[in-house]
Formats: structure tokens, sequence, C-alpha cells
């Protein structure tokens, strides 16, 4: 009985001790991320790599600017939507169970293609931020949770972006040793 004991210790340790690998998707977007700090700045800029989002055409990406004199981040949920059609005119987010997210519309353009012959459709491209806290991007990472919101038009469906949890954590990874 005591060699049983005995080795269910040993075995209960031994499973304790063994991590599971971690996913080398937050390597690589640890990897991917910018570094942009000049003389003349107070900051120093970062810039994740860009990720595609589900549902519609375009990527999304996590840029924040750390501020040296006050010691503090300040992060931006950066997406660019392409469509084509009629411009659909982003106005709010929202994040599940309706939670309101500032929404600002930082460009918005058209590209119609030239010439007499040329029948493609104009496309339009939206670039839209919205502002996220150092602490909510961290209690994601902590809970293993994606961050999701909803980005709502004037005309048009909305779009629901997911900011996977591997991605969250790589960044977060690259800008707090780089900080």
């Amino acid at each position: 009985m005591t060699r049983i004991a005995a080795l269910f210790v040993v075995f209960t340790l031994a499973a304790c001790a063994s991590k599971p690998p971690e996913d080398p998707r937050i390597a690589e977007v640890a990897g991917g991320v910018e570094r942009t700090k000049t003389e003349f700045d107070h900051f120093t800029r970062f810039e994740g790599p860009r990720h595609p989002i589900g549902g519609a055409d375009g990527w999304m990406l996590i840029r924040s600017w750390y501020d040296v004199k006050t010691d503090r981040f300040t992060h931006q949920l950066y997406v660019r939507v392409n469509y084509e059609g009629e411009a659909r005119e982003y106005q709010y987010a929202d994040y599940p169970g309706g939670k309101p997210a500032e929404i600002k519309v930082l460009e918005q353009d058209l590209d119609c293609p030239t010439g007499a012959t040329s029948s493609a459709p104009c496309m339009w491209e939206e670039h839209v931020g919205l502002p996220v806290a150092h602490k909510e991007l961290k209690r994601h990472v902590r809970r293993k949770e994606s961050l999701r919101y909803r980005i709502v038009a004037r005309k048009g469906a909305p779009v629901v972006i997911e900011t996977p949890s591997y991605y969250l954590k790589g960044y977060l990874r690259a800008i707090d040793a780089a900080s």
C-alpha cells in the first residue's frame, strides 16, 4: 500500500511539473510587433501584426503608445474593412452584452477603376479605431478569452471582430519586454 501511495505522489508531481507546450502563434505575434521611437518623441509606438477579420474582407491589429513620462500605455484596436457598394459609414461599436465602445472613424477611401471598358465595382476601404484599456487586454489574456466586438454601420451589415487570446498574449509580451 505504501508503494502505491509513493507511486501516486510521484506521478502526481510529474503531471504538475509538465506544462503543455505554449501555442507557437504567441511567439509569432510577439515577433511581429514593430516598435518605433525617435529622439523627438516622449512616447514609444508599437504596432502588432495584421490579423484577418472573419465575416468581412479586411484586417485588424493593435497599436499602442507608451508614454515614458507617465509610464502608461494607450491602446487602440485598429480595423480596416474593405467592401463594394454604397458607403457603410461605421458609427459605433459594442462588446458582447451590449456594452458600448467608443469608435473613431480614421479614414474612408473609395477606389473606382477607370477606363471606358472597366465594369469592376468601386471598392470602399474604411479604417476605424477603438480605444481599449491595458487592464482589459490583460484580463482577456488571464482568462484565455478572445476580445470580441462589433462595429455597426449606418448602412449595411455590422462586422463582428474577434482578436484571439494568443494574439493579445503575444502582443502584450512584446510591448512589456520593450517598455
